[in-house]
């Protein structure tokens, strides 16, 4: 596939994983953090022989969940993905400015133990075929929710290679910042036991 031919994050997803593969589910359920404002957990889990599924689900306080955003927009974990879709061109996208805003809505990171990371932003401005064997992407595929209750499924491509994995979010409209550390291990030992369809 050409990035020309890139429709957006989920079809990343489309294109790299195996769909003969059925996946191997793995008992993590996690409390990322919590603040006043809300608090968000990491669980279902996926692995897959190339990459990896799993959930974020976020709970917001009775008396934040319809709170406007300096920017007069709702709190809600799809903000950059709404910001990102008004941009105009190419140019506006490369700007600091609009960067610093994308940056201060919700997103997802992840980072390997060889020192490369990703987040849910960079699909929104970098070509996601950039992606190699060894530099992870992080993809939001669906969601749901609303007024306090948010779920996000993502997807992570490649496995990570050994050592620690960080699975985290950060929403800085919000001064949310957490970070889990996992064991890679026990997820490419997953995906080798995921079977074929």
């Amino acid at each position: 596939m050409e990035a020309s031919e890139w429709h957006g994050p989920g079809s990343v997803a489309v294109r790299l994983f195996d769909h003969s593969d059925l996946g191997e589910p793995l008992a993590i359920s996690q409390l990322l953090g919590r603040t006043r404002a809300l608090a968000i957990g990491l669980t279902g889990l996926v692995a897959y022989r190339d990459g990896f599924l799993f959930h974020i689900a976020l709970q917001f306080a009775a008396d934040q969940s319809l709170k406007k955003t300096v920017d007069e927009t709702p709190h809600h974990p799809y903000g950059a993905h709404h910001l990102a879709a008004t941009a105009k061109s190419r140019a506006e996208l490369d700007d600091p400015q609009f960067r610093h805003r994308l940056q201060r809505k919700f997103h997802v990171h992840v980072g390997f133990a060889n020192g490369y990371r990703s987040t849910t932003l960079d699909p929104l401005v970098h070509d996601p075929w950039q992606a190699t064997t060894s530099r992870p992407l992080v993809v939001p595929l669906t969601g749901f929710g609303g007024t306090r209750r948010w779920e996000i499924l993502l997807a992570v491509f490649p496995l990570p290679p050994p050592g620690v994995l960080a699975l985290g979010c950060k929403w800085e409209e919000l001064d949310v910042a957490f970070e889990a550390k996992l064991d890679a291990g026990q997820i490419t030992e997953a995906a080798r036991r995921s079977k074929p369809m």
